[in-house]
């Protein structure tokens, strides 16, 4: 799972770039005010864009997805772990603790 979500990190950057994703940007208002603002808006955002987010899993079920190592995992589910686990270091903390005591 980890390899599906590096990939589908690196095709999000990677699309970006695409000339079909790219705005045509023009001035805006064809005012200058020295710093070449553009009217049309480039969505930037990348891996860490939620649109949507489910649920929190519970820290032992959580711990249990992370450790698995089969190609049945939802590398999507597993990545919201990881944000989850990013921003709320007690789940976090918990999440390590069934880990640990898993391995």
């Amino acid at each position: 799972w980890v390899w599906n979500l590096k990939d589908h990190i690196d095709r999000k950057f990677m699309d970006l770039f695409d000339v079909k994703n790219l705005p045509v940007l023009t001035k805006e208002d064809g005012k200058d005010d020295g710093n070449d603002c553009y009217s049309n808006s480039y969505d930037t955002s990348q891996y860490d864009a939620v649109v949507e987010k489910p649920p929190q899993l519970d820290a032992e079920h959580a711990g249990k997805l992370l450790l698995r190592t089969d190609d049945d995992v939802d590398f999507q589910a597993a990545w919201n772990v990881l944000r989850d686990m990013m921003f709320d270091d007690e789940y976090k903390s918990d999440v390590l603790k069934i880990i640990e005591s898993l391995l």
